[in-house]
C-alpha cells in the first residue's frame, strides 16, 4: 500500500521517488522527495500526501498530492535531515519523526 510505504520512509527519514499524475492529465511525473506528512490538505481537507520536492528548477518546493494522484512510490537508500528545510522558526522534532 503506497500510504503504508510512504510512512515507513517518513519513520527511517529516507527520501522516497514518488511517480503521479499531476493533475487530470494522462502523462505521469517522477520526483525525488522527502515525505514529510500525510494528512489533510490546505484546500479541500481530504487526505494528501505532503512531500518536499528537492529536484525542481526552484530549488525545492512542497507538494501535496491526493493518493488518486499517486502512482508509485519507492523508498531510496538517501535520507533527509527534516532541519535541512528552510523553516523560519525552529523546531523541535521530537517523537514526530
Amino acid at each position: 500500500m503506497l500510504k503504508d510505504r510512504f510512512l515507513q520512509a517518513r519513520q527511517v527519514k529516507h527520501k522516497i521517488r514518488i511517480t503521479f499524475h499531476p493533475k487530470a492529465d494522462a502523462h505521469t511525473l517522477m520526483r525525488i522527495c522527502a515525505p514529510l506528512d500525510y494528512g489533510p490538505g490546505k484546500v479541500d481537507q481530504s487526505d494528501h500526501f505532503h512531500v518536499w520536492a528537492d529536484e525542481s528548477v526552484s530549488g525545492g518546493h512542497l507538494l501535496s498530492l491526493k493518493p488518486e494522484q499517486v502512482v508509485r512510490i519507492d523508498i531510496l537508500d538517501e535520507e533527509f535531515d527534516p532541519t535541512d528545510f528552510m523553516w523560519f522558526l525552529s523546531r523541535d522534532w521530537g517523537q514526530h519523526l
